[in-house]
């Protein structure tokens, strides 16, 4: 009798919209089967994009647990600390129909987006990508010939100084190898096409 009971119910289709939701939620419950995870995860996000959308909360209010009115503005830390301070909060939305996003999110298999990395729970309605990391050194605010002299003057003063020969072979064989690094490096960039 089970058999035929299961083989007869069809499966609740995916709803595109909240009215569609609660019939399929109440055809579920006269039939008083359980609903597999899958249909009732599809259902939840059809109530947050169709009701909410992508938006992000206009404000929150808390209260504390257990009372039954008196919804008030969180203080500092309320929200993010509310089970700690025992308190309930509610998130309250706007409902502007929702906006195009600037760019679209593009979902790899496991649900990371290629372009910005972020993991599909976390991320916002605009895929925004990391901005490309600009290094200083090639800005050229100081010139790396400004070196050459104080380096040459550490050379001579290894020679000259009273100083062990180990410290003034270290000295001499450091600044030796800065001055060489300099001049490659200027070498390289005189080189480059402009």
């Amino acid at each position: 009798m089970s058999q035929e009971k299961t083989d007869a119910a069809p499966a609740p289709a995916e709803a595109k919209t909240v009215a569609a939701c609660v019939r399929e939620m109440r055809r579920a419950a006269a039939r008083g089967e359980p609903v597999d995870a899958e249909v009732i995860g599809a259902w939840g996000e059809t109530f947050m994009t169709e009701l909410y959308g992508k938006q992000k909360p206009v404000r929150f209010e808390v209260r504390p647990k257990g009372v039954i009115n008196g919804w008030g503005n969180p203080l500092e830390g309320d929200v993010a600390h509310a089970s700690r301070r025992r308190l309930d909060v509610r998130a309250l939305y706007l409902h502007p129909p929702p906006t195009k996003p600037v760019k679209e999110h593009r979902w790899d298999d496991k649900n990371i987006c290629r372009d910005c990395q972020e993991p599909m729970f976390l991320s916002g309605p605009d895929c925004v990508p990391p901005g490309k990391v600009i290094n200083f050194r090639d800005r050229d605010a100081i010139s790396l010939e400004w070196f050459r002299q104080p380096l040459e003057e550490l050379i001579q003063l290894a020679k000259t100084a009273r100083i062990n020969r180990f410290d003034a072979a270290k000295l001499t064989n450091e600044a030796n190898y800065l001055i060489e690094r300099i001049d490659q490096h200027l070498k390289g960039k005189s080189n480059e096409p402009q």
